[in-house]
């Protein structure tokens, strides 16, 4: 499960809500829904990322969303912070099974 929200300007504020598939070879999709200043969108963003060994790393959704990550000791969350300019949007995944 995935939530966060934030603002990005232009649009306004937004908040969403889904699922973050990592592959272990650094693929990932995530399948979310998303409110833009209102607007409801449902979306599949299909992206890389990349860990390193102190647990930081980075992701890449769509081709155009760009997050600093980093993942708990024990692999259960995921804390993120989108790095393109003109947005203010963070969120936290945590993992549904072992």
């Amino acid at each position: 499960m995935s939530q966060g929200g934030g603002s990005i300007i232009g649009v306004g504020p937004i908040t969403f809500q889904g699922t973050v598939y990592l592959d272990g070879k650094g693929g990932v999709v995530n399948p979310f829904t998303a409110s833009f200043n209102g607007t409801i969108l449902r979306l599949v963003a299909p992206g890389t990322y990349t860990v390193a060994s102190d647990c930081t790393g980075t992701m890449e959704l769509g081709g155009t969303d760009h997050f600093d990550i980093r993942i708990s000791p024990d692999g259960s969350r995921i804390d993120y912070i989108k790095t393109d300019a003109g947005a203010i949007v963070s969120g936290r995944a945590t993992r549904m099974q072992d």
